[in-house]
């Protein structure tokens, strides 16, 4: 299993009926604050990454952005809308 599977179940299992009260609170809108600080936080990693030349930084936030959007499509396949495999196909399409 990959990484990106693995976090996705995990995600799932949060979300599920005895997972996390917390993460099964959430909705896109009560995530929106949440996703922009994360974002924010990836341009700070990339402005410690130029000045420093340590990537560290970068990585982690990256993964804190990521879970936001696997978060979003979780509470997106839960609604019956569209899951992560059709944002990444999407995606796809367009690169």
């Amino acid at each position: 299993m990959s990484e990106f599977e693995r976090l996705k179940d995990r995600v799932a299992r949060l979300r599920a009926e005895d997972g996390c009260p917390w993460d099964r609170e959430q909705t896109h809108g009560s995530l929106k604050a949440p996703c922009i600080e994360e974002a924010a936080e990836v341009i700070c990693g990339i402005n410690i990454y130029e000045q420093t030349g340590n990537a560290d930084n970068l990585k982690e936030e990256l993964g804190d952005l990521m879970l936001q959007v696997v978060m979003h499509a979780q509470i997106a396949k839960e609604e019956g809308l569209f899951d992560i495999d059709d944002v990444l196909k999407r995606f796809a399409r367009k690169i």
